[in-house]
């Protein structure tokens, strides 16, 4: 059996609000502004397989699971994030 995302054990809305970011509506897809680039596509997805969340910016391509997000934000690694 395969690990599971380390996004299983944070809720995506509590990362997002921890990195500023505003969430309009909790339901998923979800599109927000951006923390990187601050361009308004950011879009936040469920992993359906594996559990938890993944996000992709098509404006700055940032792509990953919602820690890894926070860990680019933070610029720390996702161990510390």
């Amino acid at each position: 059996m395969g690990l599971l995302p380390l996004s299983v054990h944070a809720p995506w809305t509590e990362v997002l609000n921890a990195i500023d970011v505003t969430v309009e509506s909790p339901s998923l897809p979800c599109r927000v502004k951006c923390p990187k680039c601050e361009g308004a596509r950011l879009t936040i997805f469920e992993d359906t397989i594996s559990g938890g969340t993944w996000h992709y910016c098509f404006d700055c391509q940032q792509a990953g699971d919602i820690i890894e997000l926070a860990a680019s934000v933070w610029d720390v690694p996702v161990g510390v994030a």
